[in-house]
């Protein structure tokens, strides 16, 4: 008989500001998305109660690792932005591009799923974005 694996996935949004210094299009400038963040989890194991892992779980753990922290900030960095610090901010040392956003959700979600983290999923629009995946 043959293993198989259970994939389950939960979507999240946020509000956020930001600008691509090394952009040199409209990108450049201080703008903002209603992004959509997507968690995928894969394993072959349920627990006890038939779940991979309780999507309640899955909220609890996205919600304050990340979505509280970036929702209606500016994420980058002081030097790229310095703001009064009246402003929410989410600091990061990298540009945040939809791909290196999804590589530095995957390493904070990674350190409460563990190998269960399949993928992480971003998208800046409707039509656009990226997912970063570990290759183990």
């Amino acid at each position: 008989m043959s293993k198989g694996s259970y994939t389950v996935w939960k979507d999240f949004s946020f509000a956020s500001a930001h600008r691509l210094p090394k952009h040199m299009g409209k990108c450049y400038n201080l703008h903002g998305h209603n992004y959509k963040l997507r968690v995928v989890l894969q394993g072959s194991n349920l627990d006890k109660a038939d779940f991979l892992i309780d999507f309640g779980e899955i909220s609890k753990i996205v919600n304050e690792a990340i979505i509280n922290k970036v929702d209606h900030a500016f994420i980058g960095s002081k030097e790229d932005m310095p703001l009064d610090g009246s402003q929410k901010r989410y600091d990061i040392d990298f540009h945040s591009t939809a791909e290196n956003l999804t590589k530095h959700f995957y390493g904070i979600l990674f350190m409460h799923y563990g190998e269960l983290l399949k993928e992480v999923t971003l998208w800046e629009t409707e039509k656009s974005g990226a997912t970063y995946t570990e290759l183990f």
